[in-house]
């Protein structure tokens, strides 16, 4: 009976290692996550600010044609 027992607290340590396991890979996997949204949220303000200066250079460069055709 003792033996049924000693099984039983090793199988508990054994999930809640586990468990600990799969909750700081949840973790990792959270920050990750965050990480990369983080990226992707710099990039499209970096390609919002890229589309604006191009319309900036657009438009200088039909103003210096006009002037030049004028």
């Amino acid at each position: 009976m003792q033996k049924a027992g000693e099984e039983d607290i090793l199988e508990i340590t054994e999930l809640k290692r586990r468990s600990t396991g799969m909750a700081l890979e949840v973790d990792e996997h959270h920050k990750a996550d965050r990480d990369t949204k983080k990226i992707l949220f710099e990039k499209s303000q970096e390609a919002l600010r890229l589309y604006s200066r191009n319309g900036d250079l657009r438009a200088e460069l039909d103003d210096l044609g006009r002037e030049t055709w004028k």
